[in-house]
């Protein structure tokens, strides 16, 4: 039996089509993108349920996945900001990730932005300081040339007064000079600063364009406080059903469904983690333990994102599994997503054993 399971699970996998596909933009590794004049782009066309990855060492405009820009407008960074639940209904982000939404009702294209910011080349720049200096040292030089014709001209003195004034003169001499030789040094000195460096920064931006087309799929599951819903098969409107707030969804191996809570900024699920833990019988109860094999989508960051769960392709019996939709608002609080799944293989592994 252990065996029969084993090939039958390898078999779903190699044809099951519902896994992603991973795209990931790394504005770290400039080789694998496209120049286009000073900015660097990353294209890329997903489908619906694929998982994008923004590397980016600074963020740029839009906070990426949870809001996008519609348009490449790098000159306003914040023109046509979007939450991405606006134009992809059912999508997950999380981290540097987005889980695109399984149900896209129409083609959308969308934008994150990397401030990739350079410096230019150092450029040089005279000082004019020392130019100032020199042409102060000319101008105290003419000054002194005048004071010396002035004492020239100054009357005839006896000889034991000249002989004095000699002296005078002479220890005047020796100060000038040593002031002379001191201001030189100075000049020297100045011409030794380091010149004035000029750095000019110039943004380039790293554009990741995502364009996502559409498909004609609606998820198996509940979308609580929306009359009407293009992405999830029940709607599950507030007013319609009189107090009552568990919205049940039956299912078989191998099935995709999924639920999306009403949106409140502090709101979460009970058990965290849903559907890694589930309640089940009450009691909150690790989902590997009773299905092995399945694969769950959910963010940890708040509840204003969607949950799905692929359910593996052979189960052991029935099970009634739980999530319950947490809001501070009493009126949005309490919802509960219901799930009956019933035991034995999927339509995948039949098939594989009859051909």
């Amino acid at each position: 039996m252990n065996i029969y399971i084993l090939y039958a699970l390898l078999l779903c996998i190699k044809q099951f089509s519902a896994y992603p596909e991973n795209h990931v933009c790394d504005f770290t590794k400039e080789e694998n993108l496209i120049k286009h004049s000073n900015n660097k782009i990353c294209e890329i066309n997903a489908k619906p349920f694929d998982i994008l990855t923004f590397i980016c060492p600074k963020h740029a405009g839009t906070k990426c996945f949870h809001s996008v820009s519609l348009y490449n407008d790098t000159k306003n960074l914040n023109r046509s900001v979007i939450s991405i639940n606006t134009i992809l209904y059912g999508s997950i982000a999380y981290e540097n990730n987005l889980i695109v939404s399984p149900a896209v009702i129409k083609n959308q294209t969308f934008h994150c932005f990397c401030d990739l910011q350079t410096d230019e080349e150092n450029k040089v720049l005279p000082v004019e300081v020392k130019e100032e200096k020199k042409e102060k040292g000319k101008e105290e030089k003419e000054k002194k040339e005048e004071e010396e014709q002035i004492i020239e001209e100054e009357e005839q003195i006896n000889e034991n007064d000249q002989r004095a004034l000699d002296k005078v003169n002479k220890l005047v001499n020796n100060i000038q000079k040593k002031n002379e030789q001191q201001q030189q040094d100075n000049e020297e000195v100045v011409l030794e600063e380091p010149q004035l460096v000029v750095k000019k920064s110039t943004h380039k931006y790293g554009i990741m364009k995502v364009v996502v087309s559409k498909n004609s799929y609606k998820i198996s599951g509940c979308d609580f406080g929306v009359a009407f819903s293009d992405h999830f098969t029940k709607p599950f409107p507030l007013e319609k059903h009189n107090g009552g707030r568990v919205c049940r969804i039956e299912a078989k191996p191998g099935d995709f469904v999924g639920f999306k809570c009403i949106y409140d900024t502090h709101g979460s699920t009970e058990p965290n983690n849903c559907f890694d833990n589930v309640f089940y019988n009450n009691t909150s109860t690790n989902l590997k333990d009773i299905m092995p094999g399945y694969i769950s989508y959910g963010s940890t960051e708040n509840n204003y994102y969607a949950y799905y769960l692929q359910l593996p392709h052979f189960i052991q019996s029935d099970y009634t599994i739980q999530c319950k939709c947490r809001s501070t608002q009493h009126e949005f609080d309490n919802y509960i997503f219901e799930l009956n799944v019933k035991g034995g293989e999927s339509g995948i592994i039949k098939k594989s054993f009859r051909s």
